[in-house]
């Protein structure tokens, strides 16, 4: 992936500076780990695309009968009668660079790991990307992703995601018993192929999120992006 789609602003935030730019050292190194991740990333996704039915509580996916109980999923998909189910990582590189640096440069550590959160983001909207201009010539739009853990979709459902998607097998994911996924740089999601187009993609996602009244990223006039 091209590092320059990084968005440097947002990289700030995760680290925790507001509204202000980061000072020569930091930023200098927000480029050194930049460069770094270039070299140590091996992003990898895999994906299905499934029929979704809606429920009283919220969707199906076939075939395999994933049963997803979230409403704000089922209102995300409410015109989508197909979605797409991924799994996407960095790679296990990142990860054990990010600990390396963790017992001798914290510092380095906590910017490595803030690069890196950006990067999978990015990754993600690349795949996405990928499947709206295979779509569109079928008259048909993504909508924004939604992943286990997110609003009020449980975290627990991230084991039949992988297993649906053979995860483990295909691109080397695991699960720990508190439903984090190894490596950890590495997420789930599920977005729609819908006939109407998405005009909340790239909007801050607040409205849709249950942790919006007593967020503190909110409440500091910035959003996670998630």
């Amino acid at each position: 992936m091209d590092t320059d789609k990084l968005n440097r602003q947002e990289i700030a935030r995760y680290l925790g500076i507001k509204g202000e730019r980061p000072d020569e050292r930091t930023s200098a190194l927000v480029e050194e780990m930049i460069n770094e991740i270039s070299h140590l990333a091996t992003p990898r996704y895999t994906a299905r695309v499934l029929e979704i039915l809606q429920t009283p509580e919220g969707v199906v996916l076939n075939p395999g009968g994933l049963c997803l109980n979230s409403a704000q999923l089922k209102a995300l998909l409410k015109h989508s009668s197909q979605g797409v189910l991924f799994a996407a990582t960095l790679g296990v590189g990142v990860e054990r660079r990010i600990r390396l640096y963790g017992t001798s440069d914290v510092l380095k550590s906590l910017v490595l790991d803030c690069v890196a959160s950006e990067y999978i983001e990015k990754y993600c909207d690349e795949i996405q990307q990928e499947f709206a201009e295979q779509y569109a010539p079928k008259g048909l739009y993504v909508t924004r992703r939604f992943s286990p853990g997110y609003g009020d979709l449980p975290l627990s459902v991230q084991a039949d995601c992988l297993r649906m998607l053979d995860a483990h097998r295909k691109i080397g994911l695991g699960l720990t018993p508190e439903y984090i996924m190894t490596p950890h740089k590495s997420v789930t999601a599920l977005f729609g192929l819908s006939a109407r187009e998405d005009k909340t993609l790239g909007l801050p996602k607040c409205a849709f999120c249950s942790m919006r009244e007593n967020c503190a990223v909110r409440k500091a006039g910035a959003y996670c992006g998630r």
